[in-house]
């Protein structure tokens, strides 16, 4: 699990379920595509679990108010039981999970910089670094004005002077 991103319950889930899923598939010799396919289909029927779930809440309140007895039907009709494998391995968010839930950082020798956007900084977090400190011997926090998409539009010369200020300064060391 990558240590330069938040840590979700989900992404704890994910990579206990990612290492079930490698441990069983080693034993009896499923390859890692064959393993990824699993992970994206217990993903799917997680979503559809949830999507049900939450329609079942919507259905009582549509009831409720409308009278209406069909909500959760409808949309059970639209998906698949069984969707195809490959349509599962479009799903970007999925196989992006399935990356993330394997992957183990290793100790990085040189020097990182990130810049962080005013606005989310501000005792967001009580790591500013995200735990970049415990994979990079060195690690450098540059602040720029606006928030997450402002800092790269509204103030992009800001962001863009300090850049370039800092890749000087990486070029003469």
């Amino acid at each position: 699990m990558a240590t330069g991103a938040r840590t979700t319950v989900a992404d704890v889930r994910h990579a206990f379920v990612r290492a079930v899923i490698t441990r069983i598939g080693t034993v009896i010799g499923l390859n890692v595509e064959a393993q990824r396919d699993c992970f994206l289909h217990l993903r799917y029927y997680e979503t559809c679990r949830k999507r049900i779930r939450d329609m079942g809440v919507a259905a009582v309140a549509v009831q409720r108010v409308t009278g209406a007895a069909r909500l959760r039907g409808v949309w059970l009709h639209r998906a698949p039981a069984i969707p195809m494998t490959e349509t599962l391995r479009r799903d970007v968010a999925g196989l992006y999970e399935w990356a993330r839930a394997g992957y183990t950082p290793h100790q990085y020798p040189g020097r990182v910089a990130l810049f962080w956007a005013r606005d989310e900084l501000v005792g967001a977090y009580s790591d500013p670094t995200m735990g970049w400190r415990k994979v990079a011997k060195q690690v450098e926090l540059h602040v720029v004005p606006g928030a997450h998409l402002s800092c790269i539009t509204t103030y992009a010369s800001d962001l863009g002077t300090q850049l370039s200020t800092y890749l000087s300064e990486e070029s003469t060391t």
